[in-house]
């Protein structure tokens, strides 16, 4: 059967109010959308032959969760976002579809994805997630509604979360509560986690309330899913950590129940009120490997693995699917606490990546923990008051709720910025959306809010000032890059020599980054004579010119500060006001180092992290 034959048996469409389609050949209903599948021989979305445009065809499933609303002979598409990220969805009507923003890949609707290949007029339209949810093949990553977060265990809400230099506003958008605690169908009391399903429904744990909230439509009025406090399989006991799977089910750390629960299917508007669980770890409380003691958090991966943080037991357990008992993977065994390599201290959130390797926040030790598969012991990798959640994407960049603040950590990086923050200082929960906006718990005041992501732009290089995750692509053409080695290389005599050879033109960009980065950690660029102007061993020159503060020295250190920051070259800058903005490279010296933005480096650490000049 040719391609067209082929496409044009079935196509998809949206019935919308007001807006009419040819006679259906199947109808069903997903969410509050009713969706038909009907014979369609003109133009859409995925075909138009009039600009000669047609997309290629991708695989589609027969998904546990969307199988009542498909047909088998439905053809899929491979849409692409600016990004050139990949989903397989449907073709449908273009008078159907918003056009969306194609530069910041953003659409007016939470519950769609910008896309900017489509057929229609213009290209960048937006994409109803559960057209995609239709296509999405268990098979072929690169069509399923993963953005950037690459844990395994992950469902497409919490595989999301932003670009590298995303920014949200701080203005957030409140989604359930008043400011005052209480137990009425907008209020909540002590929220402890949140996560937002396939559908953009949001599930709250409202732990003070013994009950799950769940939100739809963006209604500030929550349903209640379970039947009130109590130790039966509708009830719940303080309930904590949240996490929903690829397929739709939720689990539940219920912390005064000493268990995980499991709910299956959580997203069916058909859903039974209220919904009943089975246990999947615990059920009473003890330090027994039977057992759980105040379990704080829960995931699930792929193989069905369940993964309990156990605040009293100080210990994360991982308990296979239909077992009656978990094995310890972090943390002493017995429940003791501790400050060692080997131990935690009251843990509250964990993340689990594609190398199945936890980051746990290990709150009263004020760090959080890198604990490789099957290792006995964990790495600090932040050190930081009081974490209580924590993330990490594909990019490596890491993501901690601490004091009522979400820090971002890049990678390599010792030192996190405020992305977000909530009142009076403490939240225990926050989510990505599958478009990037964030979801905070505010503890004391029983509030959810929300912060719409605004940018996922990254910085693009300019003249001017310095650059704080450049992007390097963004660099307008007739610069080229002369030098690049990491920060172990010694910047002796005969080093500066070659770099200066090489890097001979009358304009120059300094810069730095984690290695393997896509991004530039900093960067600044000026002119020759500017970005080599001889502060000799002066432990507080700096020539400003450009927006940067330079120095230079071939016996002593090389770098630059924000316009008009002080500098205590001593021989390296590693006390500033704005050390985010700050490079500086030992010159003459025996060792590499020492600064690349926040980053102050070590020894240990050099080859972490190199240099990069370009030329122009």
């Amino acid at each position: 059967m040719s391609f067209w034959k082929y496409f044009i048996l079935i196509s998809f469409v949206v019935n919308v109010q007001g807006e009419s389609t040819n006679a259906s050949d199947y109808v069903c209903p997903i969410q509050n959308s009713s969706v038909q599948f009907t014979l369609w021989y003109s133009a859409h979305s995925a075909w138009q032959p009039s600009t000669n445009c047609f997309l290629s065809l991708c695989m589609n499933r027969s998904s546990s969760n969307t199988s009542t609303c498909r047909t088998s002979s439905t053809p899929c598409f491979d849409y692409r976002t600016a990004t050139n990220t990949s989903y397989c969805a449907p073709a449908g009507l273009c008078s159907l579809l918003e056009s969306c923003n194609s530069t910041t890949g953003t659409c007016a609707s939470n519950s769609s994805i910008c896309v900017v290949n489509s057929c229609c007029t213009p290209s960048a339209v937006c994409l109803p997630f559960f057209w995609i949810n239709i296509c999405s093949s268990d098979n072929d990553t690169s069509t399923t509604m993963t953005s950037t977060m690459t844990s395994t265990t992950s469902a497409i809400t919490q595989t999301s979360s932003a670009w590298p230099c995303a920014a949200w506003d701080q203005n957030p958008v409140i989604i359930t509560g008043t400011g005052s605690v209480g137990s009425g169908s907008n209020q909540l009391n002590e929220p402890r986690d949140v996560v937002i399903d396939n559908y953009f429904n949001i599930y709250v744990s409202d732990a003070f309330n013994h009950r799950i909230q769940k939100y739809t439509n963006s209604n500030t009025i929550g349903i209640t899913l379970t039947s009130g406090g109590g130790s039966g399989s509708s009830r719940v006991n303080y309930p904590t950590g949240l996490w929903i799977d690829q397929d739709g089910n939720l689990y539940l750390a219920d912390y005064f129940n000493c268990r995980a629960m499991k709910y299956n299917n959580i997203s069916f508007t058909s859903l039974s009120i209220p919904i009943v669980g089975q246990v999947v770890a615990g059920g009473s409380c003890g330090s027994g490997l039977n057992q759980l003691k105040d379990p704080a958090a829960v995931l699930a991966d792929d193989m069905g693995n369940v993964y309990v943080t156990e605040n009293g037991n100080n210990r994360v357990t991982r308990w296979p699917p239909g077992s009656t008992s978990g094995t310890v993977v972090a943390g002493i065994g017995s429940g003791a606490s501790g400050n060692s390599t080997n131990a935690l201290s009251c843990p509250f959130g964990i993340h689990l990546d594609s190398n199945s390797t936890l980051y746990i926040a290990d709150s009263c030790n004020n760090r959080v923990q890198k604990w490789l598969s099957g290792s006995s012991t964990g790495t600090t990798v932040a050190t930081i008051g009081y974490p209580t959640d924590v993330l990490v994407d594909s990019y490596g960049i890491m993501y901690v709720s601490s004091g009522g603040n979400i820090y971002r950590f890049y990678p390599n990086s010792t030192s996190g910025t405020i992305v977000a923050s909530v009142a009076r200082g403490l939240s225990f929960g926050f989510k990505f959306d599958a478009i990037g906006n964030l979801y905070v718990t505010e503890y004391f005041t029983g509030v959810l809010k929300k912060f719409n992501q605004v940018s996922t732009a990254c910085v693009p290089l300019s003249w001017y000032g310095v650059q704080r995750n450049a992007d390097l692509s963004t660099l307008s053409n007739g610069w080229s890059e002369c030098y690049r080695d990491t920060y172990a290389v010694s910047l002796n005599e005969s080093i500066l020599t070659s770099i200066f050879n090489a890097c001979n033109k009358g304009q120059l960009l300094l810069a730095c980054r984690a290695v393997n980065s896509s991004l530039l950690t900093v960067a600044a660029m000026g002119l020759r004579a500017d970005v080599l102007f001889n502060c000799s061993s002066s432990s507080s020159c700096t020539h400003v010119a450009n927006g940067v503060g330079w120095y230079y020295s071939n016996n002593y250190s090389w770098g630059f500060v924000n316009n008009n920051d002080t500098v205590s070259r001593n021989p390296c800058d590693t006390i500033q006001m704005n050390p985010s903005y700050g490079l500086c490279w030992h010159t003459g010296q025996s060792f590499g180092g020492v600064q690349c933005g926040a980053n102050i480096l070590s020894p240990s650490n050099y080859t972490n992290f190199e240099r990069i000049i370009y030329h122009s």
